[in-house]
């Protein structure tokens, strides 16, 4: 349903994303996983038409065989909410304070034609209670400083899934909230994508959340891909020296006192990234080839692009 073939960003000449290529059927969900600054939100911002100004955008995108990068902003507009729903990652930035929440529920619906005014409210109050907020009729005027963090998230949701797109991203929806609002958000987007069959762009730093809600991951680094494959495959035997430093560096329930394993350094500003392999300075089976050559597609239970894959259980 949603296809990235080989999708560069570059700002003022300086790479920012590196060929990236995946898919995503309907009714899938795709993890999209790496530090901050990896791009993965870069990744998002591009599929929506939203990139910064003197971002640069090549390869293709395509919603249902439609080439995304190929449209003006006027047929980008007809897509946004309709067709492809995002779920920001902060709710108290990206709701509109002035405004009540029934409205701006309401809103794509009656933008984008599906209804008139009356019903998109009552649509609207359908969501909310959809989404499992607490006295949904009262929670229409509401305005969104009145509401929890929890509840705010809720609203994002309703709002990405008004029109039911066909696609929906994603982007760390749960990192400000709580261990246990953090699972209720989880389970309801789960139960959403099947109920509704959509395909979905799940991104995060966060690899338990992944293993939780992807059945296949991309693993993301200084803008290029790593590793990916199936979620429980990639977690358990993970192949790439960058996806097995994410792992080791994990509490996997070791005993007290402990001391975890941090990846060493720190991700190099882009300008400063190798030509080859962008993670050539922090890894440990880093060699001058992979500074200077990009490094081929191996497949065995994933595929990583790597000159020195290995396995480690």
């Amino acid at each position: 349903m949603l296809r990235v073939e080989h999708l560069r960003i570059r700002f003022r000449g300086t790479p920012i994303l590196r060929d990236l290529s995946f898919a995503i059927d309907r009714g899938e969900a795709l993890g999209l996983v790496g530090e901050s600054g990896s791009g993965k939100s870069m990744a998002a911002l591009a599929i929506m038409g939203l990139l910064p100004p003197g971002m640069e955008a090549s390869g293709r995108i395509l919603l249902d065989g439609e080439d995304l990068l190929a449209l003006d902003e006027a047929s980008l507009c007809s897509i946004r909410g309709r067709r492809i729903g995002m779920i920001f990652q902060e709710p108290m930035t990206a709701l509109n304070p002035v405004h009540r929440i029934g409205e701006q529920i309401a809103e794509p619906l009656v933008l984008h034609g599906v209804m008139e005014h009356a019903e998109a409210l009552r649509e609207a109050e359908s969501l909310l209670e959809r989404v499992g907020i607490e006295e949904p009729c009262r929670r229409l005027h509401s305005y969104p400083h009145e509401l929890s963090g929890g509840q705010r998230q809720r609203v994002m949701i309703a709002m990405a899934m008004a029109c039911k797109p066909a696609l929906l991203i994603a982007d760390e929806p749960t990192s400000a909230l709580d261990v246990t609002v953090q699972s209720e958000i989880l389970d309801l987007l789960r139960d959403l994508r099947l109920q509704e069959g959509m395909a979905t762009l799940f991104i995060s730093h966060d690899l338990a959340v992944i293993a939780r809600v992807a059945r296949h991951t991309l693993v993301l680094y200084g803008g290029a891909a790593m590793e990916t494959g199936d979620t429980i495959a990639l977690l358990r035997q993970p192949r790439h020296p960058y996806t097995q430093g994410l792992l080791a560096a994990l509490p996997h329930g070791r005993s007290k006192g402990t001391r975890l394993q941090p990846i060493p350094g720190f991700v190099p500003p882009a300008r400063l990234l190798a030509e080859g392999c962008p993670f050539h300075g922090r890894c440990p089976r880093g060699d001058a080839r992979c500074a200077a050559e990009q490094p081929p597609l191996t497949v065995e239970h994933t595929r990583a692009w790597c000159f020195h894959p290995g396995r480690v259980e």
